[in-house]
């Protein structure tokens, strides 16, 4: 009888690692449209709570919209809009504070004082200017609040009024972005007016959520 050797080849197992897809936070999109008979090409960008529409020449421009701007998909929806209203477009983009909000808005800015308060100024909107009417000061410690009554003082900008209240509280503080530091009471909540310059003024750009949010004051 003869003797049959059988052999058993083992093959190892393979582990596959499986990477979860991510979705973006941000989503662009190719559209057609024709409008009173005429086509036109579009990109939406779909960015948290908004939605932004930009019309181009063509389908090639469009496209290549989406190819430039693809890294934007993954930053923050503030700074997609930004750069999605950016796109193509030369030199300084300009906006007027009565575009962004109502006459009559209040806006706040706030700053640490080297005695340890918070100041706030408070100033309204006339025309395009602030008329700053007020101060508070937060004593952080005890917790104690005193407001007081400016004269009537008119600042041009934002930039203008923040300079102003350095030069006021703290002299050795120099330069600040207005648009950043700087929030504005709308409906329930004080809102930065960076953010309102993105969501408010732009045409086909729509809230999707209005809540406002309280101010961080620290």
């Amino acid at each position: 009888m003869s003797k049959v050797t059988v052999t058993t080849k083992v093959t190892p197992s393979v582990t596959t690692k499986v990477t979860p897809s991510v979705t973006p936070k941000n989503k662009l999109f190719y559209t057609e449209m024709i409008t009173s008979g005429v086509k036109e090409y579009g990109v939406t960008l779909l960015a948290g709570k908004w939605s932004k529409l930009r019309t181009f020449a063509s389908a090639a421009d469009a496209n290549r919209c989406i190819l430039d701007l693809a890294h934007i998909k993954e930053t923050s929806a503030l700074s997609a809009l930004e750069q999605f209203m950016r796109y193509g477009i030369i030199g300084q983009w300009r906006v007027a504070l009565s575009s962004v909000v109502e006459q009559g808005t209040k806006i706040m800015h706030s700053t640490k004082c080297p005695d340890g308060t918070l100041s706030l100024w408070y100033a309204i909107l006339k025309g395009d200017h602030l008329e700053c009417i007020s101060e508070g000061r937060w004593h952080i410690q005890d917790k104690r609040y005193l407001s007081m009554v400016f004269g009537s003082n008119t600042y041009a900008s934002l930039n203008a009024f923040i300079r102003a209240h350095y030069a006021a509280v703290r002299p050795g503080r120099k330069g600040g972005n207005g648009w950043l530091e700087c929030r504005a009471q709308v409906e329930r909540g004080w809102i930065k007016m960076s953010e309102l310059r993105l969501t408010e003024t732009l045409d086909g750009l729509v809230r999707l959520d209005r809540q406002g949010s309280a101010p961080d004051l620290e």
